[in-house]
């Protein structure tokens, strides 16, 4: 389709040299305009850049393609220019798969850029490339950084170690997509002389997810905008290392009130299975905590059981309906129990249930709450541990952080 739009681009421009000029009727004028009209499209009337029929729709691959290509077309390519163009061009798509062309594009285009947002994103494309040399640049450095982007979106990829593996994995389940520039950023600057220096950056951000977007909900506009600066001073080398680039997360880093009041009344409704497999994150990782064992959280061998159940029967009548409404899907009426012993309690009171929690198989305190009230609490207080709290000196790094 690229190398057809091409030809035809062509041949409209030497019909149009070979028109009499100022005359609307010449033939070779008739016949520019007969295949502009059956094959390119239309004009742009902001551009005049010719626009296919068959690709108008600006989130579409082909879309930002076919401008690209017009770009370089008008500069005089070769043919030869034109099939290496082609050919970095069919080797980005082939390596995103089924990843979203234009999304890549935006991401790397904040890896090094001021922040651009979806619906502004083929203006300034068009803004910014515009002459040969620019839009071959472009593509050159798409292909580049095409298998980063896919690696950073599949966390099994064979690139990554067994640690990076979890942290990206724990983006992805946490459903963040905004550290991504960053991250393509400092892999390209980290990865080989500070391959430690990008994991600590990755360990950092994760912690950073777990207490802005899940645990305090933050509005992530502010968040994405903190990313991009710290991805465009990495991209400069305008940072000396991770630990200068981790100090500049503060502003997206809530401190120990607002972390502990938001975990304190956090709700995850656990219908959504997304939302079940945080919950039991969340509270695996303050098992481990407070036990010093080690799980894995996605066992089979382990239930995530409601103290209050989501159905409560007859022996749950102390809670009304907007008690109930309340409590349910918090993470402090959220427990884990062993498979068995939750088959066992089933949906029955808490005089009955409480038992089951204790003999759970889960050592600590934190699996097992007496009341739904004291659960928030005692769950505070691990998650605390968990995910650090104390924000650094204004100008210092965030301490050393770990998965929790």
């Amino acid at each position: 389709m690229t190398t057809l739009s091409l030809l035809m681009l062509a041949a409209v421009s030497q019909l149009s040299h070979l028109a009499a000029p100022d005359d609307p009727h010449d033939p070779q004028t008739r016949r520019a305009e007969q295949l502009r009209a059956s094959y390119i499209g239309y004009l742009d009337p902001v551009t005049l850049v010719p626009r296919s029929k068959l690709t108008l729709n600006r989130h579409n691959d082909s879309f930002y393609q076919n401008y690209l290509f017009s770009v370089v077309a008008r500069g005089g390519a070769h043919e030869s220019d034109i099939d290496a163009l082609e050919r970095r061009w069919e080797n980005i798509v082939g390596l995103l798969g089924s990843e979203s062309l234009p999304e890549f594009l935006r991401v790397y285009w904040n890896s090094r850029n001021r922040l651009v947002r979806k619906a502004d994103l083929f203006k300034t494309i068009r803004s910014a490339i515009d002459d040969r040399g620019s839009a071959f640049a472009l593509v050159r450095d798409l292909d580049r950084q095409a298998r980063v982007y896919a690696a950073l979106r599949n966390p099994d990829d064979g690139a990554w170690s067994a640690e990076e593996r979890a942290g990206l994995s724990q983006l992805q389940m946490f459903n963040v997509r905004q550290p991504l520039a960053l991250l393509l950023a400092a892999f390209d600057q980290f990865s080989e002389p500070d391959r430690n220096g990008f994991q600590r950056l990755l360990r950092a951000i994760v912690v950073v997810s777990i207490r802005y977007n899940v645990i305090c909900g933050r509005q992530s506009n502010e968040q994405e905008s903190v990313y991009n600066q710290i991805a465009v001073v990495i991209s400069e080398q305008r940072v000396s290392g991770s630990s200068a680039a981790i100090s500049q997360l503060r502003p997206v880093y809530p401190e120990d009130n607002e972390f502990r009041a938001a975990f304190t009344d956090k709700t995850l409704r656990t219908t959504s299975s997304r939302n079940k497999k945080v919950a039991r994150f969340v509270l695996f990782q303050i098992e481990q905590q407070a036990s010093g064992s080690s799980f894995d959280f996605e066992s089979a061998r382990y239930d995530l059981e409601h103290v209050l159940p989501e159905h409560p029967g007859e022996d749950w009548q102390q809670f009304d309906d907007q008690q109930r409404d309340a409590c349910t899907y918090r993470l402090g009426n959220l427990t884990l129990l062993t498979a068995t012993h939750n088959r066992d309690a089933g949906n029955s009171g808490y005089s009955a249930s409480e038992p089951s929690t204790t003999a759970a198989s889960l050592p600590s305190p934190a699996s097992s709450p007496r009341t739904t009230t004291r659960g928030l609490r005692t769950r505070s207080a691990p998650a605390r541990h968990g995910w650090p709290v104390r924000p650094p000196p204004s100008g210092a790094s965030i301490p050393e952080l770990r998965y929790p």
